[in-house]
C-alpha cells in the first residue's frame, strides 16, 4: 500500500494504464497519473476516501467525475488537458478544497453553481476552457488569491468583473474576453 502514488504513460495502446490496479491502494493520500488512462463507466474515485490531492493530466477520465464529490478530504484537484465537460454539482460537499485546475480541458463550457459554496478556495484555473460565464455570486470566494482565465463579458444585467468587487486576497489574476 501506498502513501503518495505517481504514474506516467507515454504513447498509445499498449502503454495504457488501467484504473482497476490502483483497487488495492486504499490508503493513498496523493495520485497523480499523466497519459493515458484506462478507465471504464463504474469506475469510482471512492476508493480513496483518503486522497488529499488528485492530479490528472492528459488522460480520459469522464467516467471518474460522478464520484468525485465524495472525495470529502480533497484540498487539491488538477484536471489538466482531460476529456472533462463538467465538475458535479454537488462539489460545495468538498469542503477542504482549495485548489481547482482545470486548465486545457477543452470540453469544459460551465462551473457549476455550487462553487460558490467552496469557501476555502484560493486557485482557480480555467484558463483554455470554453467557460464563457460564471456563476452569479462569485464574490463569495473572497479567500480567492488566484484566478486564471476568468471571463470578462458584458451582458444586460451588468459584467461579471462586478463579481470580483470583493476579492480581496486576490493576487493573480488572468482575464479572457476582453472584446468589449
Amino acid at each position: 500500500n501506498y502513501l503518495r502514488l505517481s504514474i506516467e504513460t507515454k504513447g498509445a495502446g499498449s502503454d495504457e494504464f488501467e484504473w482497476r490496479y490502483l483497487r488495492e491502494q486504499k490508503l493513498l493520500r496523493s495520485l497523480i497519473l499523466t497519459g493515458n488512462l484506462k478507465s471504464q463507466p463504474g469506475d469510482s474515485l471512492t476508493i480513496f476516501p483518503s486522497l488529499r490531492l488528485l492530479h490528472i493530466d492528459s488522460a480520459n477520465i469522464a467516467a471518474l467525475v460522478e464520484s468525485m464529490y465524495q472525495l470529502k478530504h480533497l484540498r487539491y484537484l488538477a484536471l489538466k488537458r482531460t476529456d472533462m465537460c463538467r465538475l458535479p454539482e454537488n462539489i460545495h460537499e468538498m469542503k477542504f478544497l482549495q485548489h481547482i485546475n482545470l486548465e486545457g480541458c477543452e470540453s469544459f463550457m460551465k462551473l457549476p453553481d455550487s462553487i460558490i459554496k467552496l469557501q476555502g478556495l484560493r486557485y482557480l484555473d480555467i484558463d483554455d476552457t470554453r467557460i464563457c460565464s460564471i456563476p452569479r455570486g462569485f464574490r463569495a470566494l473572497t479567500n480567492l488569491s488566484a484566478l486564471f482565465g476568468f471571463p470578462a463579458y458584458t451582458d444586460g444585467a451588468g459584467t461579471s468583473l462586478e463579481e470580483m468587487a470583493t476579492l480581496s486576497q486576490l493576487n493573480k489574476l488572468s482575464l479572457e474576453s476582453l472584446q468589449n
